[in-house]
């Protein structure tokens, strides 16, 4: 390989990294977010939570049993437990807490929409322009939908005196591969988290 060949291959693989890296998460745009303050709550008072156990479920179309489930768990958990420590909350363990956190998350696959017969037939046009001087072909296009991963999370904040939802959440994004589930999760919950009082 010369070293123009090793320049090229250089740069192609910094291309791949670079565009890999921006894809790992959805821009703040694709994402959307949705907040409820439950009217006559007051949550200035707040400082302290714990999360509501037995009350957390992740819904999901796919399987995502034992290990898999439990680093989701854990990933959402970790995300939300940063978000609020940066707002200046403390998680308790032997006190009472003045709120308790606890979620939904569902999962499932959705078909992507397939390209429309006019979008079709503009791709066919665009390859045989770009093909000029090769022999005509018929081109084929995959007409199969292809799957990515929806998510929906609600997070929930409920008065620990009164028992009564204070607050909540609602963020949805789609994901393709596990670490971008991982690097959306985390998107949501800052986003939503921003919108709970400090």
């Amino acid at each position: 390989m010369n070293s123009n060949q090793r320049r090229r291959a250089f740069l192609a693989l910094t291309c791949i990294l670079v565009v890999g890296a921006c894809a790992t998460r959805p821009p703040e745009e694709a994402v959307d977010v949705t907040w409820d303050i439950k009217s006559g709550v007051d949550l200035s008072g707040y400082r302290t939570y714990r999360w509501r156990e037995n009350a957390n479920t992740i819904s999901r179309a796919f399987e995502m049993t034992g290990d898999r489930g439990q680093r989701a768990e854990r990933t959402l958990r970790q995300a939300v437990d940063r978000q609020l420590a940066e707002k200046g909350y403390q998680q308790v363990f032997d006190a009472d807490p003045d709120f308790l956190v606890s979620y939904h998350a569902a999962v499932f696959e959705v078909a992507v929409p397939q390209p429309t017969s006019e979008e079709r037939h503009r791709a066919r046009e665009q390859e045989i322009l770009s093909t000029a001087d090769a022999p005509i072909r018929d081109i084929e296009i995959d007409a199969r939908p292809e799957l990515t991963r929806r998510g929906t999370l609600v997070l929930y904040i409920e008065d620990a005196a009164s028992g009564q939802l204070a607050w909540s959440g609602t963020g949805a994004a789609s994901a393709v591969s596990l670490k971008e589930g991982r690097d959306t999760v985390q998107l949501i919950v800052r986003l939503l988290l921003e919108r709970f009082p400090d």
